[in-house]
């Protein structure tokens, strides 16, 4: 019998609004680097190009894919309350310098992303503790349950705000209210520690013991967790890596103003919340299995409609928020797999290593996509406009083309791809 099962049920229900209210705290410096409009934004008000502020967009899933496995390690030597408290007092450092970046002149942007890269460092080394600590509470059953309302709650907060900073903002937001609401996402981080340090841990658990390179060596021993891995590296590696490229087409290819990108980023986050409330009826009905193949579907949709945005189309911010929405959706259902799984595939006497490794190949994925396209388009490799069926496109079209026609392709994994016993339903 796991810890999670002695503890009564008001405990877990205590440990679980802990734990979601720790994620609203957290989340709102998150969101800021993950949306990417508020980073894009601000770096192109500090003069960055268009290619240098959505290679932005890519910094956190670099350093999660390389540095997941790396603070495993460190986690497994210096326990989870430590390495999560030096992860928090690391970001508020880093946000309230990056809010600082206006006065260092010229160097303003490069303050902006290497502040943004330090700060997504030390996300892995709370993120690789989030999943460990979860399972001292929450039993299998709880599991879908709780990631879905807990991002519920926190992405409703997220998109309510992220609302309101776009009706701020207005059009052409002034550099220091930027400022402030960085330094005011850096400072919320406080709350992060706080609810975690009232989470329990199993006082008789013993440090997981992690050698290297062995204890990576044997996840050989998972072929399963091993293969999702690979699926949800590819689906990242191509879905989640327009959006980014179209709220860059949005401010530069069709001249949309700032409070507008706002907007279409809070239908992302809506989309998200919707992904959230809808993941535990839709795995409930259909099983695991089939639900991951429909978010594979909604993936492919997304990056269709933005297919059809051009300029001069009356119907273009219809299709972008329509796009935001269904790519949040599709970004809360592979949250949900990847939380998921990384739990009921993991290897229980490898679990920081097993975890870490699924948060790295999520993230590789979505890294490579992302600034894959940051080099394309700052290579000029792509023609910047062309026209079929008498309707100009430009390169930002190109690379969603090619997005979709992977992504399609992917379906072939989706295919080869065997359900868990119990996983088909409906």
């Amino acid at each position: 019998m796991g810890f999670a099962a002695t503890l009564s049920e008001s405990e877990r229900r205590k440990s679980s609004n802990n734990a979601i209210w720790s994620a609203i705290y957290g989340c709102i410096s998150e969101q800021f680097i993950d949306s990417n409009t508020i980073v894009i934004l601000y770096l192109m008000l500090l003069g960055g190009s268009a290619s240098f502020s959505l290679f932005s967009s890519a910094i956190s899933s670099f350093a999660h894919a390389f540095s997941s496995i790396p603070f495993a390690y460190l986690i497994a030597h210096i326990g989870l309350r430590k390495s999560y408290s030096v992860s928090v007092y690391a970001g508020i450092a880093m946000f309230l310098l990056m809010a600082m970046a206006p006065y260092m002149g010229g160097w303003g942007k490069y303050v902006v992303i290497l502040s943004s890269l330090a700060y997504s460092m030390t996300r892995p080394l709370y993120s690789a503790t989030w999943y460990p600590i979860l399972n001292n509470f929450l039993r299998p059953q709880d599991r879908v349950p709780f990631f879905s309302r807990m991002r519920v709650l926190y992405m409703l907060f997220n998109t309510i705000l992220i609302f309101g900073l776009g009706k701020l903002f207005g059009k052409n937001p002034p550099v220091w209210l930027m400022q402030a609401a960085i330094a005011f996402a850096g400072i919320t981080l406080l709350g992060r520690k706080i609810y975690l340090d009232k989470l329990p841990i199993d006082p008789n658990a013993k440090r997981e013991v992690v050698h290297f390179p062995s204890s990576l060596f044997a996840l050989r021993k998972s072929p399963k967790l091993i293969g999702f891995c690979c699926l949800i590296f590819y689906l990242d590696l191509f879905v989640l890596a327009v959006i980014p490229v179209a709220t860059i087409y949005m401010k530069v290819g069709l001249g949309i103003g700032a409070s507008v990108i706002m907007y279409a980023t809070s239908c992302n986050l809506a989309g998200v919340i919707l992904g959230n409330a809808l993941a535990s009826p839709i795995v409930k009905y259909f099983g695991l299995f089939k639900f991951q193949v429909l978010t594979h579907l909604n993936g492919l949709l997304v990056i269709g409609l933005l297919l059809f945005v051009h300029e001069g189309n009356p119907a273009n911010l219809p299709l972008l928020f329509a796009a935001f929405l269904l790519n949040g959706i599709t970004q809360a259902a592979l949250m949900c797999l990847g939380s998921t799984r990384q739990l009921s595939l993991g290897q229980p006497d490898n679990a920081v290593i097993s975890m870490a490794f699924v948060t790295s190949m999520q993230n590789l994925g979505t890294f490579i996509g992302r600034s894959g396209v940051t080099l394309v388009l700052a290579s000029g490799a792509l023609a910047p406009f062309w026209t079929k069926h008498g309707i100009t496109f430009t390169h930002y079209h190109s690379i969603f083309l090619c997005c979709f026609i992977m992504t399609a392709i992917g379906l072939i994994f989706q295919l080869l791809a065997t359900a868990e016993p119990g996983e088909t339903k409906g």
